[in-house]
């Protein structure tokens, strides 16, 4: 899931290059080769007479960088050292990435357990209220009593709404976090 953040991709992306200019770097200690086709017609015409010709050639060259060795040398040492700070900075990359991850997802995790049990806690407090108001209705308990319950009552339900906002918020955190991408009928389908 990782690797579907824009900042892994491209943190993997540099490595690559890097890796690639290396390699490069590590080539130009080999000879070169060079081949030189060639392809001519000519065509001569004087009174009386006419000729055509065509010709083709072909040339080869082999060089080898020996001169040029320290200074190769200094730039594979520069491509190398390039390559591992690319690998240093994928790591550090990845590792940021896990540690964002894994704490969207607890926290997610946590918000969603705390939903729950608010959710219960509603449930039971407007049983509570609607108890406390049938017994005032029927002249059991006094008006204190039941405004109390109601007040319980709505500051859970006032808490339960506070925490469904914050665990959709960490939803998105948690979907930032591992780099989103999906559609929702893939989501439905893992749950």
């Amino acid at each position: 899931l990782l690797q579907r953040r824009p900042d892994v991709r491209q943190a993997q992306q540099r490595l690559r290059s890097a890796v690639g200019q290396e390699q490069l770097a590590a080539l130009a200690f080999f000879p070169t080769f060079t081949l030189s086709p060639g392809l001519g017609w000519s065509r001569i015409m004087q009174p009386n007479f006419s000729s055509e010709s065509q010709n083709w050639s072909i040339g080869g060259s082999i060089s080898q960088p020996v001169l040029s060795i320290p200074r190769l040398l200094t730039e594979l040492k520069v491509r190398n050292a390039r390559t591992e700070q690319a690998v240093t900075s994928y790591e550090k990359t990845v590792q940021t990435a896990f540690q964002e991850s894994e704490a969207a997802l607890v926290s997610l995790d946590a918000d969603r357990r705390r939903v729950t049990l608010l959710t219960d806690g509603e449930v039971r407090a407007e049983r509570a209220y609607k108890a406390s108001a049938a017994g005032y209705n029927r002249g059991l308990t006094d008006l204190s009593t039941t405004l109390s319950a109601e007040r319980s009552w709505r500051a859970v339900r006032a808490q339960l709404t506070a925490a469904q906002v914050q665990a959709l918020r960490r939803s998105v955190q948690a979907y930032k976090a591992l780099g989103g991408g999906w559609s929702s009928q893939t989501y439905a389908k893992a749950r």
